[in-house]
């Protein structure tokens, strides 16, 4: 059966520029997408940036799918009837279900690499960034899992909590290096969007536990 895999990113909420894109694939042919895609809406919200990237990539096909979404919002609201705001999408994403029959699924955010994939293509449209392809996200996932941690001379026990966050800042990242500098400081590195930030502390778990709180302050 047809996956689709939709998300929707925001640069300010409310009233910033909403970005969502769609990623289909048939699992059943090839590990590769069939297509995917996206648009902005220039004065939007989460919830309609992530309702547009269902409504859209349900658009795309015509025969029944799973479609998953990082949006509890969307999915809880939609089968529970509680749609309140955004009436106008509500409206649009139920002919489209109907239409195609489909099945809207919640997963956690950036679950997969189709998922990733679509988060990354959501945060393109929403602040203007190149547009990512399916190989550069491949090789992102590869190379993080070859370097998962790069502790250089660090003789620190890192303990389950510290690298619980470190996971987590590699998920929403583009890429992450930990070294121990000359002067005895802890420095990590992330790539953030089209820039990269440092965060440098006395000890690992301080210098995590700030990149940590940066990311899930600005993953949006």
């Amino acid at each position: 059966m047809i996956e689709i895999y939709t998300d929707g990113s925001i640069t300010k909420n409310p009233g910033g520029v909403g970005g969502y894109a769609w990623v289909i694939v048939n699992p059943d042919y090839s590990e590769v997408p069939i297509s995917c895609g996206g648009g902005f809406e220039t004065i939007s919200t989460n919830n309609r940036a992530e309702l547009l990237g269902i409504i859209n990539g349900l658009k795309q096909i015509n025969e029944p799918a799973n479609l998953y979404s990082d949006s509890q919002y969307c999915v809880k609201c939609f089968y529970n009837n509680s749609w309140g705001k955004n009436t106008d999408l509500w409206y649009l994403l139920s002919d489209e279900v109907s239409r195609t029959n489909s099945s809207l699924i919640w997963q956690p955010r950036r679950h997969n690499i189709y998922s990733k994939f679509a988060d990354d293509l959501a945060r393109s449209f929403a602040f203007s960034l190149p547009q990512p392809t399916y190989e550069n996200i491949v090789n992102n996932d590869t190379r993080k899992k070859e370097k998962k941690l790069k502790l250089n001379k660090s003789k620190e026990v890192v303990n389950n909590s510290v690298l619980d966050k470190i996971n987590i800042i590699l998920s929403y990242s583009n890429d992450l290096d930990i070294n121990l500098t000359n002067t005895g400081y802890y420095k990590l590195t992330i790539g953030w969007f089209d820039s990269m930030k440092v965060f440098s502390f006395l000890s690992l778990e301080e210098t995590v536990n700030n990149a940590y709180n940066y990311v899930i302050n600005n993953k949006n």
